[in-house]
């Protein structure tokens, strides 16, 4: 996590580009725009695309007029673990850390591949893919003793299953893999 004087910060009436110079010199791709000591916002890469986008005069247009004002926050005592499904659902590479209300630091996805986060998220959800494959294979061999991997046959380079309720079966248990891994 970033914090202090490693967080880029910029006040609601700076100019974008005097804005852009802070991103680069903090090189966090991300800046707070503060009032006093409240977060009102923040501005990222992706809302400079846009900008440029629009094409809207960085050298005119003050930070308060395109910042995003409803950005993704964390509590600074929640996990790591949580910090990577946030970023991961909204497709954001960057998290404004709180504590009670007040901003105490900035985590990006870059720290979180640092300390190995997301490698070990990516590992739960193969364990939990895993485990219900095996559950499934138990308990429909159990109700139905025909699911065997014997069933499966390999002809010209491509699997075929034997009985029709084997790949009604499968396609099941592959639907909610990928909803699990979603």
């Amino acid at each position: 996590m970033h914090q202090g004087s490693e967080i880029p910060s910029v006040g609601l009436n700076t100019l974008l580009a005097d804005a852009l110079i802070e991103i680069s010199e903090k090189n966090l791709g991300i800046t707070l725009i503060k009032k006093q000591s409240n977060v009102e916002g923040i501005f990222t890469d992706g809302d400079l695309r846009r900008c440029l986008n629009q094409k809207i005069d960085i050298n005119t247009t003050k930070i308060k007029d395109v910042m995003t004002k409803k950005f993704k926050t964390i509590e600074e005592d929640a996990l790591a673990v949580d910090a990577a499904r946030i970023m991961e659902k909204n497709k954001i590479f960057t998290l404004v850390v709180m504590k009670k209300n007040k901003n105490v630091g900035v985590i990006s996805m870059h720290d979180l591949i640092q300390a190995r986060i997301l490698i070990t998220c990516f590992l739960n959800k193969i364990n939990i893919l895993f485990f219900i494959l095996i559950f499934c294979n138990y308990v429909y061999s159990q109700e139905v003793n025909e699911f065997k991997l014997n069933n499966i046959i390999v002809n010209s380079g491509s699997i075929e299953i034997e009985k029709k309720s084997n790949k009604i079966f499968l396609i099941m248990v592959f639907m909610l893999s990928l909803m699990i891994l979603l």
